[in-house]
């Protein structure tokens, strides 16, 4: 059975409102172009229009561009994710969460993609073919935030914290935080970009692992501060937009802040779970930040569907 658990050796904790600790920072504004990478179209050129069906297909493939700056320098990435099976077999992923002071359980189906890192001018530099978890990235960021707004908008006497929490659906926040994990998820895991996200999170120090009998992490999307805004790129489709501010806490000690740029998450955008563009800071250092950016989305092929055709005679 695959499973990830917030337990002691939990590698994930997930909290969708109030609870964590609290962080005042806030990352720069984004300015990372798409012309930094004058090989992307070497990987994957342009965006096909949203497909307006839930179903995944084979080849659908999205291409980010990576930036990752320390004080004046700066280094660039592209990374590519092609889906290869729809769905992967086996037993589904399954992560018990905290969400609201309880642990739930939440479960997805497994996609098979390859993922491919190359440099800016589009060399390749290596690869992997993870599994991701298809129904939460099916999802994304996009419904929690629609939920969020409309519920202030009816509720306009709601205030932040536990109780605001009470009157939306808690496992949707959630949903939309393991989206946005099984992204950075498939960077922790690659052997090229592991090391680069290390050097933007902050480590917890060998007393805290020991006085936590472990290591937590705590993701807490700010989805009360979350706003409307207009697509990074002008060609990109798109629906409602969202700046969404999340923070990342490691043994309640901040490790990440960071800002995600979100909108729908159908096919072909899915593949990275409507994620658009995000940015991200580490907490005490603040000449150390990591820029993403959705270059390029296109489909894949869609199996033909038999006409019927009606007999003559």
């Amino acid at each position: 059975m695959s499973r990830r658990s917030a337990s002691a050796l939990g590698l994930l904790l997930v909290s969708a409102c109030a609870g964590a600790p609290n962080v005042n920072l806030a990352p720069g504004p984004a300015s990372l172009t798409a012309a930094e990478f004058p090989g992307a179209a070497r990987l994957l050129d342009g965006f096909s229009p949203f497909t307006f069906a839930s179903e995944w297909v084979p080849g659908d493939t999205v291409l980010y561009g990576l930036r990752l700056r320390r004080g004046d320098q700066q280094q660039r990435w592209l990374l590519r994710l092609h889906l290869d099976e729809v769905d992967a077999g086996g037993a589904p992923l399954r992560w018990d969460l905290q969400v609201n002071g309880g642990l739930q359980r939440f479960e997805s189906a497994l996609s098979r993609v390859t993922a491919t890192v190359a440099d800016a001018d589009g060399n390749v530099l290596g690869g992997s073919r993870p599994q991701m978890p298809r129904d939460f990235l099916a999802r994304g960021f996009a419904p929690a935030c629609e939920q969020v707004r409309a519920y202030r908008e009816d509720h306009p006497e709601a205030e932040a914290g536990q109780g605001f929490y009470e009157g939306v659906d808690a496992r949707l926040l959630a949903e939309a935080v393991v989206s946005a994990m099984a992204l950075l998820d498939t960077v922790r895991n690659d052997p090229l970009l592991s090391p680069i996200l290390w050097q933007v999170v902050q480590r917890p120090s060998l007393l805290s692992v020991i006085g936590n009998l472990g290591v937590s992490v705590v993701v807490q999307p700010r989805f009360l501060r979350a706003t409307e805004t207009v697509p990074p790129i002008s060609e990109m489709p798109h629906g409602a937009v969202w700046r969404v501010p999340i923070d990342l806490f490691v043994n309640d000690a901040p490790a990440l802040v960071a800002e995600l740029v979100v909108g729908t998450s159908l096919p072909p955008f899915g593949v990275g779970g409507g994620i658009l563009a995000a940015i991200a800071r580490h907490p005490s250092d603040p000449e150390v930040e990591f820029e993403v950016l959705l270059l390029a989305a296109r489909r894949g092929a869609a199996p033909l569907r038999a006409a019927a055709v009606s007999d003559p005679n």
